[in-house]
């Protein structure tokens, strides 16, 4: 069992855990995992058709940062906050296939990597972060967080390793047989879902 020194804030601690478990970063929500496999079948996908292969790996990551994201919306809904929040509906809100949105950032030219955030264009999904991590009330006492994203992370990280696996190997298979790669919508048909 770990001991804690109690100087410590309670978010050096959390820190501290979080190091502990291979959890890495200020701010993201981010872990480590052996993800060598997965990167093999995307360098596989992409040298087969450079386009339709970049496509198909976009879709593969978004389907497993699905399960992520669905985690989160069912950890939202189990919260206990205050009924000023919860009238402002930003749980039903979070519930919408549009409040997150996916994005790809480019670190190199043959590097990239995809996230999902919270959409912070709709006005009541704002205050996200604030649930999730805390923050200094106006009247000086502090309301913790309650860390709903970092669980579900934590949940669901190995099954959605599982499904961009798989889905990189429907992408695969498609463009194997000369199917051009579908958009998000149909992919999500054929798509397994571990």
């Amino acid at each position: 069992m770990a001991r804690f020194d109690k100087r410590q804030t309670r978010r050096q601690r959390q820190t501290s855990r979080d190091t502990r478990q291979g959890i890495e970063g200020f701010g993201y929500i981010t872990g480590g995992v052996d993800t060598r496999d997965v990167e093999n079948l995307m360098n596989r996908l992409i040298s087969f058709d450079k386009k339709e292969g970049k496509k198909a790996v976009r879709h593969a990551c978004r389907m497993a940062l699905e399960i992520i994201d669905a985690e989160s919306v069912d950890n939202a809904l189990n919260l206990k906050l205050t009924s000023r929040q919860a009238k402002k509906g930003w749980r039903q809100t979070l519930k919408t296939r549009t409040a997150f949105t996916y994005k790809m950032r480019r670190v190199k030219a043959k590097s990239f990597w995809f996230y999902s955030a919270i959409n912070y264009k709709k006005p009541i999904l704002r205050i996200s972060h604030l649930v999730e991590k805390g923050f200094k009330h106006v009247a000086g006492s502090f309301v913790p967080g309650n860390w709903y994203r970092k669980q579900a992370f934590r949940a669901k990280k190995a099954k959605a390793i599982k499904v961009l696996e798989l889905n990189l190997l429907y992408g695969i298979d498609l463009i194997r047989r000369g199917k051009k790669v579908p958009n998000i919508s149909q992919w999500r048909k054929g798509a397994p879902r571990g």
